[in-house]
């Protein structure tokens, strides 16, 4: 899509003298992504969108046993890259992070320092059956804006049990091929 195929903004804040700010700015693509409209930022001509992440993403959900099953046996903040990339077979968009660092949103991984996490309580008590989350997060611009789609399990979002036994056995099968110790 191009920046001239968006719809345009003006009309959202009328300003009297012309003058936009960035406050305005961001009210208006708040107008416009409401309505789930991609739009064009006033101050900078960027296309604007929001995104929606679901809990039961293939990839999300296997980063989350990963860093469960690691977690049983190492409960130190993980550098995110470090962690990934030492699994053989681990997907490429978990060895850049940015799945994983979505887990956040949900209250399941807590960050520590840059592209540093560790697993919460919430994070441990969700993949042991015991809490839910939403099904899905909004967010603008890497930052969380609202959530929907009602609270899931985590067998309710991987659908299966077999799904979630299967992700177990996967996420102990790589870590120990890595030489991490799991049981």
């Amino acid at each position: 899509m191009q920046t001239n195929d968006l719809e345009p903004i003006e009309d959202v804040l009328p300003l009297a003298d012309n003058q936009r700010t960035l406050l305005n700015a961001q009210q208006e693509l708040y107008h416009y992504m409401s309505r789930g409209k991609p739009t064009a930022c006033s101050c900078c001509g960027r296309k604007v969108t929001e995104g929606k992440e679901r809990i039961s993403g293939p990839v999300i959900m296997k980063a989350l046993f990963l860093i469960y099953h690691r977690f049983r046996f190492n409960p130190q903040p993980f550098h995110i890259l470090d962690f990934f990339c030492a699994i053989p077979g681990s997907p490429y968009s978990l060895q850049r992070g940015g799945d994983v660092a979505k887990l956040r949103h949900w209250g399941l991984l807590q960050k520590t320092k840059a592209k540093h996490y560790v697993l919460t309580d919430k994070g441990k008590q969700f993949v042991e059956k015991s809490v839910s989350v939403p099904l899905y997060i909004r967010l603008f611009n890497r930052l969380m804006v609202g959530s929907g789609g009602g609270n899931v399990t985590v067998l309710e979002a991987l659908k299966s049990k077999e799904k979630y036994e299967s992700l177990h056995a996967e996420a102990i099968a790589l870590l120990s091929n890595a030489g991490m110790t799991v049981q």
